[in-house]
């Protein structure tokens, strides 16, 4: 039960927060059913009353339109389609929930039901079971998209390897409801059905609403036409964008819906996963260079008077040889004279030779002295 609640979700992408829940799309209802109560060793569909007249009172919305009311059940109701019947005893509604539901199902021809759990393939007998009195609405084997259970050979069934699964389109008051299988990727040409729903041989719609003048059924399917999301047969909106190839253009009409963003800071696009250059850090501001105080207006220079010119000097006429320097004669050197108090010899030469001078010098000073006085 943990797991559904965490899986199953509404058109709009909101959880479903309870086993059974219905809405409507594309103005058809569906509904959903599931246990309320999953009792030990026990794999029956138990649904309290509560959730039967839940059930009932959703089948009355949709009832006398024309239209089919989907039903999603897991268990199928016993004898009713492959894998329930007498002998393959997969059945899987407990008692008293399956005669309540046969009792309210008995009033909604409308009703189109799909039932799983059997695992019984498509090719197999009873695969779709037809409206009937007591059970006016048609109700469908889903087999399984994990595997499958033939019964080909064996009542109780034997297992088998596939993948099957069902699309469904409407138009003109037929419902068409074609078998897949996903393994051959081919159609199951055992499991192609044509429902009508209408009792109008030709359903007209001349408003162009998707629903029969006459009887009210739906007419035509909600269809783009390509690369838009307008209906071919109506002009309304019949998708809106979405981006399922994560490549920030819708799928449809190829508008950007988102640009590239990295809330992670890991250096790739959290949608495409491109690879995003890290932008560089801020340097911090550079103050403006203040403007300096305009300096005082320098005079110009005052050019010089022209000086006179020089005269170019004149050049000197060459000069004459310098003859060389003749060597002198070598200056033989004069003899000495005699020393005369070498001649005289002795004490007395010397006494005379410096004493007589010295003294008539002295004389002639004092004399020149006194006579100042």
């Amino acid at each position: 039960v943990d797991t559904f609640y965490g899986l199953a979700k509404y058109p709009d992408g909101s959880y479903v927060n309870k086993m059974h829940f219905d809405y409507w799309q594309g103005g058809y209802h569906f509904i959903f059913l599931g246990t309320d109560t999953v009792p030990a060793g026990f794999t029956h569909a138990v649904l309290s009353e509560e959730t039967l007249q839940w059930f009932d009172a959703k089948l009355d919305e949709n009832k006398g339109t024309g239209k089919p009311t989907f039903v999603f059940l897991h268990q199928p109701m016993y004898n009713t389609v492959a894998g329930s019947r007498p002998g393959e005893d997969y059945s899987g509604v407990e008692a008293n929930t399956e005669a309540r539901l046969r009792e309210i199902l008995a009033d909604h021809p409308e009703v189109m039901m799909f039932n799983g759990h059997t695992h019984w393939t498509m090719n197999s007998e009873a695969n779709i079971r037809e409206g009937t009195q007591d059970l006016p609405g048609t109700i469908f084997n889903t087999s399984s998209a994990g595997y499958l259970w033939t019964t080909y050979d064996n009542a109780s069934g034997d297992y088998l390897y596939g993948s099957e699964g069902y699309y469904l389109r409407m138009y003109g008051g037929t419902l068409y409801v074609m078998g897949y299988d996903f393994v051959a990727d081919k159609w199951i040409s055992a499991a192609q059905y044509c429902i009508k729903l209408s009792n109008c041989n030709i359903c007209t719609d001349a408003d162009f609403d998707h629903n029969c003048d006459v009887c009210g059924a739906y007419v035509g399917v909600h269809e783009a036409l390509e690369k838009s999301h307008n209906c071919a047969y109506c002009g309304q909106t019949a998708s809106e964008c979405a981006d399922e190839n994560d490549d920030h253009l819708c799928d449809v009409c190829n508008k950007k819906l988102t640009d590239c963003a990295d809330r992670d800071k890991d250096g790739v696009c959290d949608v495409c996963n491109a690879e995003l250059e890290q932008p560089s850090e801020p340097s911090e501001p550079v103050e403006p260079e203040q403007p300096s105080e305009p300096s005082e207006p320098v005079e110009p220079e005052q050019p010089n008077e022209p000086s006179e010119p020089v005269e170019p000097e004149q050049p000197s006429g060459p000069s004459k040889p310098v003859e060389p320097e003749q060597p002198s004669e070598p200056v033989e050197p004069e003899p000495e004279p005699p020393n005369p108090i070498e001649e005289k010899g002795g004490c007395r030469g010397v006494v005379g030779g410096i004493g007589v001078i010295p003294l008539a010098l002295a004389v002639c000073i004092f004399t020149k002295f006194r006579k100042k006085e």
